[in-house]
């Protein structure tokens, strides 16, 4: 899509070896952080919790905090974390949303790779559709690529040097979230168009 591969893969946000890693955090956790979230939140030694309890970084959908120098074991140049907001009121459009300030993010970085996990099934949410989850992060991209590129046209910007967008599934769900994100792909008009 666009000089963009998409690619769906068992990683997280400390295990990918790219420019920036990305994963969601909801305002709360539906029972206990686990996961790939759980990993992240671990090596950078509480500090997405920690800043989230304190109100500094509340979790609210379309919110985030940028970590520029992450510590080991992660292997990213930089961690973003997205807010996903209440987890009662989780959407489609908040993974949208979440792509979008992703992909501006990789922008103002000079981003060539993007590890994004979503984490919501690391929230305790157990989501209906990985279908409409895939098309909206997917729908996302699309349009955050159309307007890197109009903009680049027109001179206001420099060419996205984003060539790999990686999601990040755990083993368990790994063939599924392939399968998901192939036909989300396939189904969304190309930005280049």
């Amino acid at each position: 899509m666009a000089g963009i591969d998409i690619e769906v893969a068992a990683v997280d946000a400390v295990t990918a070896a790219v420019d920036l890693a990305v994963a969601g955090l909801f305002t709360r956790e539906v029972s206990r952080l686990a996961g790939g979230m759980e990993h992240l939140d671990r090596a950078l030694q509480r500090v997405p919790t920690r800043l989230r309890d304190e109100g500094v970084f509340t979790g609210a959908a379309s919110s985030s905090i940028l970590i520029r120098h992450p510590p080991a074991p992660i292997m990213s140049g930089a961690i973003l974390v997205v807010g996903l907001g209440e987890p009662s009121e989780f959407a489609p459009e908040v993974l949208a949303n979440a792509t979008r300030r992703t992909f501006d993010t990789a922008m103002l970085l000079g981003a060539q790779s993007i590890a994004f996990a979503p984490s919501i099934l690391d929230g305790g949410l157990v989501p209906d559709g990985d279908e409409n989850l895939s098309q909206a992060m997917v729908t996302g991209i699309a349009q955050s690529a159309r307007a890197a590129r109009r903009l680049a046209a027109l001179g206001f910007s420099p060419p996205s040097p984003l060539v790999c967008w990686r999601f990040a599934a755990s083993p368990a769900h790994l063939a599924k979230a392939a399968d998901a994100f192939r036909r989300a792909v396939a189904g969304t008009p190309d930005p280049r168009e």
